[in-house]
């Protein structure tokens, strides 16, 4: 066999001995739901792995009891992780074309990811491979348990105080937060003035559970029919807590019975703008 032969092969080795793509499904795709990843690897060759590591979306972590099944094999206990990383001594796993590995008690992302969704495989053998923007996932966010609106002036008051109180069902982590309400652009029943405009002059701040008073550093805008407000949440909050959102410089309601309208909304968002909870589909907030 020449040298020419031999550098050949090798160079042939390393390209065919690798996965060539995977997908990923996940079994729920609901924050915070504990739940299980399905990788489907798709190989070129048979040989060994000795170890495999799994990379997930920044915000994905693991139970003290995540194990991994590889091609429906007894679940193996994983060598380490690092973060959102996962490794698996895999030096007994037979290798075929296509090994779905089943890693179970994986805990989702506290907010419904819209980017940095992009998935990493990679092996001692295998070079590290990211799942293709195409089959990019996403995470399905939580729902506000209640939302009311409320006025301290009486009807089509400039400079009003609109208290928005939010039952929360997901727990939000410390850090950098928003919340945006929505609403239509202008009243029901008087078309030429809305809440808020583009611009609006606003003061906001936020209480938490009629304990934890949030006015420091508190950011609020608004545009024709939505007003954004960026805080920062002390310490992490579990579910089934009450935010009441105090929000100065708004237009009262031109009328005492103001009609219900679905664009009356509120969302919890973390530092990104991903949402964490939004009201249930067809819900709205009553005012």
């Amino acid at each position: 066999m020449t040298l020419r032969l031999i550098i050949v092969l090798l160079i042939l080795k390393e390209i065919f001995a690798a996965v060539t793509s995977f997908t990923v499904s996940i079994l729920d795709p609901k924050i915070n739901a504990v739940t299980s990843y399905t990788w489907q690897l798709n190989f070129n060759d048979f040989g060994q792995r000795l170890t495999m590591t799994f990379l997930f979306p920044a915000g994905v972590s693991f139970s003290g009891s995540t194990t991994a099944t590889f091609g429906g094999g007894a679940p193996i206990a994983p060598t380490g992780t690092n973060s959102n990383s996962i490794t698996f001594n895999t030096a007994s796993v037979s290798i075929t074309s296509i090994l779905n590995v089943v890693i179970s008690n994986v805990i989702n992302p506290f907010s419904a990811l819209s980017s940095q969704t992009a998935f990493f495989y990679s092996s001692n053998v295998d070079n590290t491979m990211t799942l293709p923007p195409i089959d990019a996932k996403t995470y399905t966010p939580g729902t506000l348990r209640n939302c009311t609106w409320s006025f301290d002036k009486c009807t089509e008051q400039y400079n009003s105080i609109l208290t928005v109180t939010l039952t929360t069902s997901s727990q939000i982590l410390s850090g950098n937060r928003r919340i945006s309400i929505g609403y239509p652009s202008s009243w029901t029943n008087l078309n030429q003035k809305s809440l808020a405009t583009s611009g609006s002059s606003l003061i906001c701040s936020l209480n938490i559970n009629s304990a934890i008073n949030i006015s420091s550093g508190v950011l609020c805008s608004a545009t024709s029919t939505s007003i954004t407000i960026n805080y920062t949440l002390p310490s992490t909050i579990t579910g089934n807590d009450t935010i009441y959102v105090y929000i100065q410089g708004v237009l009262s309601p031109p009328t005492i019975n103001t009609p219900q309208s679905s664009t009356y909304t509120a969302r919890t968002h973390d530092g990104v703008n991903s949402n964490i909870e939004v009201l249930a589909s067809g819900g709205f907030c009553y005012i």
